[in-house]
Order: structure tokens, then sequence, then C-alpha cells
């Protein structure tokens, strides 16, 4: 009888693995109903950017502005879907 034995990182592919995740977005707006609210936070909410930030190093995104009230909160764990062999 014969085991194969598999030492990790050697002679293994390296492979760059895509995940998504779901997040949430609040800010705080000044609107006369809850319809114009929505809308103000649609044109004023700016981008989502990749690096910490927002006050602490418990948000992973933050906004371009952070002029005010503007949030970026993780909702899900990450699920992996998606992977490509890395070119060496």
């Amino acid at each position: 009888m014969r085991t194969e034995v598999r030492l990790e990182g050697v002679d293994m592919k390296e492979y760059e693995v895509i995940g998504h995740a779901t997040v949430v977005c609040s800010m705080h707006v000044k609107a006369n109903d809850k319809t114009e609210a929505i809308q103000k936070a649609n044109e004023e909410f700016g981008a989502l950017t990749n690096y910490v930030g927002m006050g602490g190093t418990a948000h992973m995104l933050g906004v371009c502005d952070s002029s005010d009230d503007r949030c970026v909160f993780p909702d899900s764990d990450p699920e992996f879907d998606e992977c490509q062999e890395v070119e060496r």
C-alpha cells in the first residue's frame, strides 16, 4: 500500500481567489420626506474606495468625502466563487 504525502507549498500552483460580500451604506441628509431623503442620498453619497477609513480599522471600505455622517459597514461574510492561476 502506497501513501501519498503532499507538502503544502511544495510544487503547488498559486491561485488568486475572488469573493464577494454585501455592504450597508448609510448617511445623514436633511429632507422634507423619505422619497426626497433617498433621492438626496443617491445623488450625494459619492464613490466607494478600497482603503481602511471612516474613523477606524473596523471599516474595510471608505467613502471619498468624510465631511458628514457617511458610513460603510460589512453586512455579510465573503463568499469566494472565482479563481485564476497566478502566472509566475
